[in-house]
């Protein structure tokens, strides 16, 4: 168990809260935008807030969609506009949207809205064949996918995907020109974007072929792509408790095994080193913070998150760290102090050392003379008294073996006790003949007399 915990900085209650996005809508800063299965979408702007008596302040917008909130995407979907939109995927719709303020007031105006016909499941945004604004992939629960570049469909294309019971992760790869899938069936494919473009939508023509396949041999949950000048362009691949790292021609890089199941995925880019750097959370309420294989960090959480994103919000507060869970949103930052307990620092007054000194001495001849007062008065009890006493020598006997007499002598011995006194032992140490060297009294009360000691 890692002492070190997550520091939240600003924390917000948002019910039915499952999907969360960031990016630059305002003010050249990042906003975050959540979503959540009733159709409720919030958009909050933690750099408003200076402290947290100012978090209420945070939240710009809040808004009922009437339909689920499947997924959220930040970007430029238009060209000549310099301002990202919010594209905002429903079950069977695709609706961007443009923030618009007034002062003080914020509200969503609808750009373009896409129909789907079937039950849309998620979606990934990129340049698809080197366009020169974001585009739009949504798979549908049939494994479809369409492609959207700002008013226009593009394509709609059906992929074989017989084995699985329903889709999984999609990300684009822009240095392959490639869309990867994940499917249900623990199979990682990627298609070519060309092949997608030219293939036939109909049942005769050219169909979709995969370009490459992997098997992972676990359920994905998430998938990334990091394309920076130092690391290898790569793949990660998280499953329930496998990672992978695939290069873009589908060959294994690494794999690394997890001691528990995992929920969801970060990878940030870092060009100091040709380490790829990313973080896990657990559903054992950890963050794992791992530079390829080598766990370099761990911090505990308060929650199991759903999503882990990373934002800058101003000069000073950089790099932190958005982490959605269950009905609530934290932006956090992480530390090497530990949540340990601290004692109060006193309070800072003038002491008078002298006064405390005649206190001292005061205390000090008090302690001495309390012995003495304590113990006037009191009737001190002998708890055992023993007395001992003999008339003379008793007549002489004779031993069995010898003809000699050997004189004996008749010892009283007398217990005396103010107090009841319980298991008392009666031993006798002597170099003569004596008949009851030990003796045992179970009660002794006022008196106890005994004259069994024969010495001889």
């Amino acid at each position: 168990m890692s002492v070190f915990h997550v520091h939240e900085w600003l924390t917000l209650e948002l019910v039915d809260a499952n999907v969360c996005a960031v990016g630059e809508l305002i003010e050249k800063r990042d906003q975050l935008v959540v979503g959540s299965l009733t159709g409720r979408i919030w958009i909050i702007d933690p750099g408003r807030a200076n402290d947290t008596k100012q978090q209420l302040l945070s939240c710009l917008l809040e808004e009922d969609l009437s339909a689920a909130i499947l997924d959220i995407a930040i970007a430029n979907f238009i060209s000549g506009l310099e301002q990202n939109l919010i594209a905002i995927l429903l079950p069977q719709k695709l609706v961007i949207y443009h923030l618009i303020s007034d002062g003080e007031i914020y509200q969503l105006n609808i750009t373009y809205e896409h129909t789907i016909t079937a039950i849309a499941y998620n979606m990934c945004i990129g340049t698809f064949g080197g366009a020169t604004t974001a585009q739009i992939c949504v798979q549908d629960m049939t494994c479809s996918m369409m492609v959207f570049e700002a008013e226009h469909q593009i394509f709609h294309r059906s992929v074989n995907l017989t084995t699985a019971l329903q889709p999984g992760p999609i990300c684009y790869s822009p240095h392959s020109d490639s869309v990867i899938i994940a499917s249900s069936s623990a199979i990682l494919i990627s298609y070519k974007y060309s092949v997608l473009a030219t293939a036939s939508s109909g049942k005769s023509g050219k169909k979709v072929a995969a370009n490459w396949t992997f098997n992972l041999g676990d359920y994905p949950l998430d998938l990334e792509v990091i394309n920076t000048s130092l690391v290898q362009p790569s793949i990660i691949i998280l499953c329930k408790r496998t990672l992978f790292c695939l290069t873009h021609g589908g060959t294994l890089r690494f794999t690394y095994r997890l001691q528990c199941v995992a929920t969801s995925l970060l990878v940030y880019d870092f060009t100091d080193d040709a380490y790829i750097k990313l973080c896990i959370s657990t559903a054992t309420h950890m963050l794992l913070f791992l530079k390829d294989t080598i766990l370099i960090w761990a911090a505990q959480l308060l929650q199991n998150a759903i999503q882990i994103r990373l934002c800058t919000f101003s000069l000073v507060y950089r790099s932190m760290l958005v982490i959605l869970s269950n009905s609530r949103i934290s932006v956090s930052y992480l530390g090497t102090e530990p949540s340990l307990f601290r004692l109060p620092a006193p309070q800072t007054r003038f002491i008078d050392f002298q006064q405390r000194y005649k206190e001292f001495i005061e205390l000090e001849a008090l302690i001495r003379k309390k012995p003495l007062e304590s113990t006037e008065g009191i009737i001190w009890k002998n708890p055992l008294t023993l007395n001992c006493s003999y008339d003379g020598f008793d007549s002489k006997s004779r031993a069995e073996k010898s003809s000699e007499e050997v004189p004996s002598l008749t010892l009283n011995i007398e217990l005396l006790s103010e107090v009841r006194l319980v298991d008392v032992k009666l031993i006798c140490s002597t170099a003569f003949h004596i008949e009851h060297k030990y003796v045992s009294f179970p009660d002794i009360g006022s008196f106890n007399y005994i004259n069994e000691f024969n010495e001889s």
